[in-house]
């Protein structure tokens, strides 16, 4: 259940803020086809073997019933920018909404970050580099200083 959750909302995710992008880039029909089906993803699957949507956690373990609350809002949230686009849509843009999704316009399997088994980091074997300072550069007198410094101010004042 946890994996098919998983699953569930990320695609659902990924269809939203693909989504937004669309609809940041005046691409209003695309962006609520989008919206649409990422709110079809995140919705409760009618059954165990459904592809479309999510399990129902109330009926899975008892250790993703917190998840339920997040999980409302999220599918609130959706639903209402959802209504807000296509009334926007149909009040000032006017664009016409596909049907169905051109699969260029999807994002691809695979053009993602794609995660696989950490591997450890080996750091590079370096040289360190010595801070040295220059012969002589420390053997300068009070005197000298106070010269410099007499210097700096007196060229302060003109």
């Amino acid at each position: 259940t946890l994996v098919a959750l998983q699953i569930g909302i990320q695609k659902s995710l990924s269809l939203y803020f693909q989504g937004r992008a669309a609809w940041d880039k005046d691409d209003f029909g695309v962006a609520i086809a989008l919206m649409s089906e990422a709110t079809l993803a995140i919705k409760t699957r009618d059954s165990v073997a459904s592809k479309k949507g999510v399990p129902d956690i109330s009926k899975g373990p008892t250790s993703l019933t917190p998840l339920k609350k997040d999980l409302n809002d999220l599918r609130k949230h959706m639903s209402e920018l959802l209504h807000e686009w296509e009334k926007d849509n149909n009040n000032v843009y006017f664009a016409s909404v596909p049907q169905e999704l051109a699969a260029e316009k999807k994002l691809q399997p695979g053009t993602g970050l794609r995660m696989n088994k950490s591997e450890t980091f080996i750091l590079a074997e370096a040289e360190p580099a010595l801070l040295v300072l220059p012969e002589g550069a420390l053997q300068r007198s009070d005197s000298d200083l106070a010269r410099e410094l007499q210097e700096k101010l007196n060229a302060g004042d003109e």
